[in-house]
């Protein structure tokens, strides 16, 4: 059987990218006779990139009514005609373009056509699944915080919440099959979106495994400055990710118990609804600027020297409840503390330490304690390792593969005369 697996996003998408790499990298490891994987993107730059691990990927091809109409997209007084048609009609202008693509750009699945598949597999959360008409799809969906947390600006303002219900409205209720990190996301499609339970399958989430070097080491240590006692939290800035908490709890590390530890923040700045400027105040406020570093974008083979050489992963982070960076943290030996919220637990279980999101100086004496402790750091970091003994690249390659199998096994009832 012939699955197209879909790959959208450049290796500046945090989370999203980790995600996709995680399944490109099983499913080229743990290879099944009956099923054969092709790959797609329409980004070259994402196509180059994932040449580097030997992943060979095809561009999508647009058809010509695309190329033309991203032709005149791109001439000012085109665009100007647009807003004054969308005006008239009283109809926004990224609608009027979406449905110039939903009636002409087909693109995606004749491509997919050419090449006889079967069954399409999206590894994260993308627009293209409405390029499909006719072949049936899984699609990944990473969470539904923008239901539970919808006082973040990033997740309600500028008509995000019905953006983002309308997306997954469509796209959850046209899968065949639905892919989820976790129970209580899965409870939470039922619940947003009436979807029947024997759709939704859970595959929770695992790090991407980046083979350590002594020469790196000492590269990136050197570049980064790797070599203090620093908390490590890598995360787009976003209100939400909550970094706020972690220069309280640094403030209270240096001024009140009278250490001099440092905060490294690796992520994106948004630009709309970022916290980056507010965040860059607040440790002019505190007194903290030569304690706090903000990285914009680093190499993929260095983030694993970050978690190795910090004090711990600080993730006081509101929404999950399963996310990357602490399955990286643990793989990389360094001790996880994570957000006290009854649904995190699902995650982690008590393998890993709870952080008080009200308290951050219970916090910061945990903090210290671990660091003080070398025994007890140890054991922390053993204890956090026993999550692969239950879940690893083999299990999520024979679940991942057994969802694709069903679908095989129920299509031979209509393959030989479609």
């Amino acid at each position: 059987m012939n699955i197209a697996v879909i790959i959208s996003n450049p290796n500046q998408s945090g989370g999203a990218f980790q995600y996709e790499l995680l399944n490109l990298t099983i499913l080229k490891n743990y290879k099944n006779q009956d099923l054969n994987y092709i790959y797609y993107s329409k980004s070259k730059k994402i196509i180059k990139y994932y040449k580097s691990y030997n992943i060979n990927i095809k561009l999508i091809k647009k058809n010509l009514f695309h190329i033309i109409f991203d032709f005149f997209l791109s001439i000012s007084l085109f665009n100007k005609i647009l807003t004054n048609i969308s005006n008239i009609s009283k109809r926004p202008k990224l609608k009027l373009i979406n449905k110039f693509n939903l009636t002409f750009n087909f693109s995606l699945e004749n491509n997919l056509k050419k090449d006889n598949i079967d069954l399409v597999y999206f590894a994260s959360p993308s627009l293209l699944f409405r390029e499909i008409r006719n072949l049936p799809f899984i699609f990944t969906l990473f969470d539904l915080n923008f239901h539970s947390h919808n006082q973040y600006p990033e997740l309600s303002k500028n008509n995000e919440f019905l953006k983002r219900y309308n997306f997954y409205f469509e796209a959850l209720n046209r899968a065949f099959k639905i892919i989820v990190c976790s129970q209580y996301l899965k409870n939470q499609v039922k619940q947003y979106y009436n979807i029947f339970t024997d759709r939704i399958e859970i595959l929770p989430y695992l790090p991407n495994k980046f083979q350590l070097n002594s020469d790196s080491e000492i590269f990136f240590k050197e570049k980064y400055s790797l070599d203090c006692n620093y908390i490590f939290y890598p995360a787009t800035f976003y209100a939400h990710k909550n970094h706020l908490y972690i220069l309280k709890v640094l403030d209270f590390i240096n001024n009140f118990y009278g250490k001099n530890f440092y905060v490294y923040f690796v992520g994106s700045n948004p630009g709309l609804h970022s916290t980056f400027d507010f965040l860059k105040k607040t440790c002019s406020r505190l007194a903290l600027e030569k304690n706090v570093k903000f990285f914009n974008f680093v190499e993929d083979d260095s983030i694993q020297y970050f978690y190795k050489n910090a004090v711990c992963l600080l993730m006081p982070s509101f929404n999950g409840p399963n996310n990357i960076p602490p399955l990286e943290a643990i793989i990389n030996k360094c001790p996880v503390f994570y957000s006290d919220i009854p649904e995190f637990q699902e995650q982690f279980g008590n393998l890993v330490e709870y952080i008080d999101l009200n308290s951050p100086k219970s916090t910061a004496k945990k903090i210290i304690n671990l660091f003080d402790d070398l025994l007890y750091r140890k054991n922390r970091v053993n204890t956090q390792l026993k999550f692969f003994n239950n879940w690893n690249d083999k299990k999520f390659s024979d679940k991942l593969s057994n969802i694709f199998l069903d679908y095989k096994k129920t299509s031979e009832n209509w393959k030989y005369y479609d």
